[in-house]
């Protein structure tokens, strides 16, 4: 079994580090444009656009139009904020593959703008995308990802 893990403050000081070193998908984005601001090579790898192909893109572009509501209201009210763990997400590679992720995020600041850090674990198993919270997936292929706030 695999693990991803936003914990206590490790993340904190460097977390364009942070993500570089993870096994899975992660990425920041500006809240406010939703730009890409930083991606890894396992996002790279995953979705397959290059480093800066994604540095152009919003998070939007790895949406497929009809979770594009979800996505914007989720991101962009207020009320919405704070840690998210283990949704399940639909995402679309370059491709066009549509495929579901389990993400869990962090609210943070960097080069001084309010952003998110999101890891993206791939859903390797079938699973409902209106699965309830904390619905485990098979051992075999269940990556927790949990975010602490902190």
């Amino acid at each position: 079994m695999s693990q991803a893990c936003l914990v206590g403050n490790e993340w904190a000081d460097d977390p364009s580090g942070y993500i570089a070193s993870s096994q899975w998908p992660a990425w920041i984005f500006d809240q406010q444009t939703l730009s890409f601001l930083d991606v890894n090579s396992a996002a790279v790898e995953q979705y397959g656009f290059g480093q800066q192909q994604f540095l152009r893109m919003t998070i939007l572009d790895i949406r497929p139009v009809e979770e594009i509501p979800r996505v914007l209201q989720e991101v962009l009210h207020p009320y919405n904020r704070g840690p998210r763990n283990n949704e399940h997400w639909r995402h679309m590679r370059k491709n066009g593959q549509v495929f579901v992720t389990e993400i869990s995020s962090r609210e943070i600041r960097f080069r001084g703008r309010p952003a998110e850090l999101v890891v993206a674990v791939p859903v390797l198993a079938p699973v409902s995308i209106t699965a309830a919270p904390g619905k485990k997936r098979p051992a075999d292929v269940q990556a927790s990802v949990a975010v602490a706030a902190g």
